[in-house]
């Protein structure tokens, strides 16, 4: 595993130390390992989002796929 050297404010730091001590995470490098991922994740999720809307652009105008689903069920009580 690679060393990183972070320096932290001192609110921050005793935040991280409550959270180990109240037995959230095994110790500080959990914590810190656990809050990287949980950033790329987020990093990541706002790029999908960020696809899905590019993706919607242009079909405000269409049907949703519940008004699809409804005229379908009313054009067959209608045969």
């Amino acid at each position: 595993m690679e060393n990183i050297t972070i320096n932290a404010t001192s609110v921050l730091a005793r935040k991280l130390e409550y959270a180990v001590t109240e037995g959230h995470y095994k110790n500080k490098s959990a914590a810190i390992l656990e809050s990287i991922n949980l950033l790329i994740r987020k990093h990541k999720l706002q790029k999908i989002r960020m696809r899905i809307m590019r993706s919607r652009e242009g079909t405000e105008n269409m049907p949703s796929l519940t008004e699809i689903i409804i005229k379908s069920h009313e054009e067959e009580d209608e045969k």
